[in-house]
C-alpha cells in the first residue's frame, strides 16, 4: 500500500507470534471469518466459532460462555413447521427434533471447547452494540431465524452494561487460561439499516468497551476497523453494497494482520501451502492428475513445517 496515499495505522506488535501448529480461536462477526479463512488457506490452525457469524457483544460473550463450560437450556430452542431451531446459533443449525439438534450443537461445542483451551489467541470481533431481545423470554438472541419482527424489541446496549458483561466473562477466561491472549477488534462493516448516525453510535460504544478492557488489562486491540475506515477510506474498497469491506481491502487488513501476530520467517511457506490448495479449487480436466499433483506439492513443503493444517 502506498503510504503516500493513505493515512498510516500503527499496528501494534504482538508476542507471542503464531507459528504453524500453534492454535488460534475466532469468534464474533465479519473480521474472525474473514481472518479465519485466510489463515486456514495458508496452513494455520485457525478455528471460528461454529456457532456462526454474531454482531452484538453481549451474545458472543453467551457463547463463548457455552462454549467454555456452559451447554444449552431448553429455553434456547423453538419449533417451526416440524423443524427445531436455536437461538444462539445460525440458521445452519436445524434438526427435527430438538434433541437431535441439541446433539449436534453439543458436538460441535466440544470441538471448539477443545481448541479454545489449546488456543494462545482469542480473536473477539464485535459488530453492533444494537441487540435482538426476545420479548416473552428477554432473551437477547445471535440469530431471528426469520421470525415476525413483533416477536422482538430492537435494544442499544450501554457500554456501561456491555463493560460489567465483559470484564466478568475475560477475568473467568483469564483464570481458566492465564496464557490465553485475547484480541479485541471492532469490525468496520456499517449497519446501514440501523441508520448511518445510529451505527456510529453503536461503534462508538464498542470502541469504548474496547479502551476500557485495555485499561483493565484483560485485552489487547486490533486496529482492522481503523485500517478499513480511516487508512483506506474510499468506496473502491467496499462491495457493491457500500458497507462490506471487499477483497483488496481484506487483504490489506490481512497483510497488517499477518505482521503483527503470524511468524515473518514462514511468509513463503504460507504463500506456498495457499497457492497448493488454490489449485484444488481450479477447474481442470483431470481430477485425477490435480489430486496427484496436489500431494505432491503437499509433501513437498511439508518438508518445510510438518506442523501445516491441510484441512
Amino acid at each position: 500500500m502506498n503510504q503516500h496515499w493513505f493515512l498510516k495505522v500503527n499496528t501494534p506488535n504482538f508476542e507471542p507470534k503464531l507459528s504453524f501448529g500453534d492454535k488460534a480461536f475466532f469468534i464474533g462477526s465479519c473480521f474472525s471469518k474473514e481472518m479465519s479463512a485466510l489463515g486456514k488457506s495458508q496452513g494455520m490452525s485457525f478455528m471460528e466459532s461454529p456457532l456462526g457469524t454474531v454482531f452484538h457483544p453481549e451474545v458472543l460473550a453467551n457463547q463463548l460462555q457455552m462454549i467454555n463450560e456452559e451447554g444449552f437450556n431448553d429455553s434456547d430452542f423453538f419449533e417451526e413447521n416440524d423443524t427445531w431451531y436455536c437461538w444462539l446459533a445460525s440458521h445452519d443449525y436445524f434438526a427435527r427434533t430438538k434433541e437431535r439438534l441439541q446433539t449436534l450443537l453439543e458436538a460441535d461445542l466440544s470441538k471448539a471447547r477443545k481448541w479454545l483451551r489449546e488456543s494462545k489467541y482469542l480473536f473477539i470481533t464485535l459488530g453492533s452494540a444494537f441487540a435482538y431481545v426476545l420479548n416473552d423470554q428477554q432473551k437477547m438472541v445471535a440469530n431471528c431465524h426469520k421470525q415476525n419482527q413483533n416477536l422482538f424489541e430492537k435494544r442499544l446496549s450501554s457500554t456501561e452494561d456491555l463493560f460489567t458483561c465483559y470484564k466478568n466473562l475475560l477475568s473467568q477466561i483469564q483464570k481458566s487460561f492465564p496464557e490465553l491472549q485475547v484480541v479485541i477488534t471492532v469490525s468496520p462493516v456499517r449497519h446501514k439499516r440501523d441508520g448511518l448516525i445510529e451505527n456510529n453510535r453503536s461503534k462508538a460504544r464498542l470502541h469504548l468497551l474496547a479502551e476500557f478492557l485495555e485499561i483493565e488489562g484483560l485485552a489487547n486491540y486490533f486496529p482492522a476497523y481503523e485500517i478499513v475506515i480511516d487508512a483506506l477510506r474510499d468506496y473502491r474498497f467496499f462491495e457493491d453494497d457500500l458497507v462490506h469491506p471487499n477483497k483488496l481491502a481484506v487483504s490489506e487488513v490481512w497483510a497488517s494482520f499477518e505482521s503483527a501476530f503470524l511468524v515473518a520467517s514462514e511468509a513463503a511457506v504460507r504463500k506456498k501451502v495457499r497457492g497448493a490448495k488454490q489449485m484444488l479449487d481450479h477447474r481442470a480436466t483431470n481430477n485425477v492428475l490435480k489430486m496427484e499433483n496436489f500431494k505432491r506439492q503437499k509433501e513437498q513443503i511439508a518438508l518445510f513445517n510438518p506442523k501445516i493444517d491441510w484441512t
